[in-house]
């Protein structure tokens, strides 16, 4: 089982949401991320974190002739794979910037199921919100 993590653009209503207003991220290491972390990041429109690794390898390379290779190579292993286990929290952090809110977790076995959990939760929000107004109107 996986966890998902929830988000909506600020201005989304939670009873009308189109695709573009709703995103599900998975919580768990990305193959993507790890082996391909410029391309992840340019698929992801992540133009900061870019030029963060960006620097990061510029960096490197100017420290090669000072640690070695070897140490270059081990210390570009250990970005990568932190990388890989921090994409979807990177990833989340650049939605919240432009403008998703999280909407909380949901825990599935796969995509499908996140999905039907999260319109069942839509469902059952929005019930909740017609028996309150219908509640509270005068007889």
């Amino acid at each position: 089982m996986s966890i998902y993590r929830i988000f909506l653009q600020q201005n989304a209503n939670v009873m009308n949401i189109s695709d573009d207003d709703s995103l599900i991220i998975v919580e768990k290491f990305s193959w993507f991320a790890c082996l391909l972390p410029p391309i992840w990041a340019m698929a992801h429109n992540l133009w900061v974190e870019l030029a963060l690794f960006v620097a990061a390898m510029i960096g490197l390379s100017f420290l090669s002739p000072l640690i070695g290779s070897e140490a270059v190579f081990w210390i570009y292993l250990l970005i990568v794979v932190w990388i890989g286990f921090e994409a979807p929290a990177i990833l989340a952090r650049a939605k919240m910037r432009k403008g998703f809110t999280s909407q909380g977790d949901i825990i599935a076995q796969n995509d499908e199921e996140s999905q039907v959990v999260w319109v069942k939760y839509r469902i059952k929000s929005q019930d909740f919100e017609n028996n309150k107004q219908s509640q509270d109107a005068p007889k």
